[in-house]
């Protein structure tokens, strides 16, 4: 018969493998997603400048702002889903040091795993919109917003 804490462990490590893999596609996806971002923008403005017979207006503008936050959104949910994910696999490698006590070193230094506690769920929603990943949605609107701010002042047409 097997050791139960073996059999445990053996499943720990399966789950957090299987973890692992889901936060790679997850990651890999939120890459996609602002190269999506990048290719629906031009498209709507597109749309939107054939839509209003090649007129320069702030619908434009406006149907930038959109794409913007609704890939920002998207993001910003697979970076949180990411973010759980992480504290499964922290959960589960502390619960494999508990039973192999050669891993303590493993999970005292976070190697491959976030290393902080987990903070309060808004701070974690809050993270989920502002940070460095976001970085990306956070100039695009800039862009965009200065682009209407220049339409608005008179300086394009």
């Amino acid at each position: 018969m097997s050791d139960p804490g073996t059999t445990a462990d053996t499943l720990d490590k399966e789950q957090i493998d299987q973890l692992h893999a889901a936060t790679l596609q997850v990651s890999s996806n939120c890459f996609e997603l602002k190269k999506l971002c990048a290719t629906v923008i031009v498209a709507a403005g597109t749309l939107i400048a054939l839509l209003s017979n090649r007129e320069l207006n702030q619908a434009i503008f406006v149907g930038g702002l959109v794409v913007v936050a609704v890939f920002w959104c998207a993001d910003a949910q697979s970076y949180y889903i990411q973010v759980k994910l992480r504290a499964r696999m922290k959960e589960l490698l502390r619960d494999r040091v508990k039973r192999v006590p050669e891993l303590s070193s493993y999970a005292s230094d976070g190697v491959g795993l976030p290393v902080e506690d987990q903070p309060a769920h808004w701070h974690r929603v809050l993270h989920a919109f502002f940070n460095a990943s976001m970085l990306y949605y956070f100039l695009v609107a800039f862009v965009v917003l200065t682009a209407w701010a220049a339409y608005a002042s008179g300086l394009i047409e």
